[in-house]
């Protein structure tokens, strides 16, 4: 079975969330690279799992540049 854009979007969310405590971290630097090398381990699964996954949207999508369809906020 391979992933779909709602499996997409909720493992985005979880990285939102998790950069968001991140960000009011003591150590914001530390954590957030943590919290991005977390988010590329799972893209590449996410690509390896779909040939359709739009990593740079996505990405997008996790940084709040757009909303969870790729269009505007």
């Amino acid at each position: 079975m391979s992933m779909s854009r709602r499996d997409f979007v909720a493992l985005a969310e979880a990285i939102q969330y998790a950069r968001g405590h991140a960000m009011a971290s003591t150590n914001v630097e530390a954590e957030l690279a943590g919290v991005m090398a977390s988010a590329e381990y799972v893209a590449n699964a996410c690509k390896a799992a779909n040939s359709n996954f739009k990593r740079e949207r996505w990405f997008d999508y996790i940084m709040g540049k757009c909303g969870k369809n790729g269009g505007a906020r």
